[in-house]
């Protein structure tokens, strides 16, 4: 699929009905706007030496064919049209420290959705970042459990058709990124692809399954 499918594929979280976020490769630092019907998204690139200049790059995608291309500006956002070598060098290592790139669009509202793409490079040979993919969804979702909040972390991965199932319990409705991040599980599942439904009919099924589980 295009970059402009990959976008419609949801734009409000299913959970909290609030608009989704794009992002690109993480969410540090970096600033999106459309340009000239392109998505322009633009990372600075810090120097390690304080002495030396810090300089701006900019991805430029077309949603429709998923070309891209590269500019650079200076620490205020002035354009290069001619761009120095020295610069160059400095992409090329910036780049491979990124590594692969990806797609996001996550809720920042109640941070408990998003959805990626599948992972892709960027091949300056031909300036193009290939078909995209939805490739992970990952759903949180939480159940009144006695005096605690039960815990579902749900993770679908279509490049598997398989469901990534976590769940837990805590005294906060908001453990659920933190829990990620921190590797505190009581039990984890792997189960054949579950489609999401709504949130409080995902949660009655999920409870069930662990009934039976």
């Amino acid at each position: 699929m295009n970059l402009c499918k990959f976008l419609l594929y949801k734009d409000m979280c299913p959970l909290c009905l609030n608009k989704l976020k794009l992002v690109f490769h993480s969410k540090k630092r970096q600033s999106i706007k459309y340009e000239e019907n392109n998505i322009l998204i633009t990372f600075p690139m810090g120097s390690i030496n304080k002495n030396q200049k810090s300089y701006k790059v900019g991805f430029s995608f077309d949603p429709k064919n998923n070309s891209f291309f590269i500019d650079f500006f200076t620490e205020r956002g002035e354009k290069f049209e001619i761009v120095p070598l020295s610069l160059l060098k400095k992409f090329t290592s910036f780049n491979t420290n990124l590594g692969a790139y990806k797609f996001y669009k996550v809720c920042d509202y109640c941070h408990n959705y998003h959805y990626t793409s599948n992972y892709f490079n960027l091949d300056l040979s031909n300036h193009n970042i290939g078909d995209l993919t939805v490739h992970t969804e990952k759903f949180c979702l939480f159940k009144p459990w006695n005096d605690e909040f039960k815990s579902f972390i749900m993770i679908n991965n279509y490049h598997l058709n398989k469901t990534t199932l976590t769940v837990s319990t805590s005294k906060e409705i908001n453990q659920c990124t933190k829990m990620l991040s921190q590797d505190i599980y009581d039990n984890i599942f792997e189960l054949d692809l579950l489609k999401f439904t709504s949130k409080d009919e995902m949660i009655n099924r999920l409870n069930r399954l662990l009934l039976f589980s």
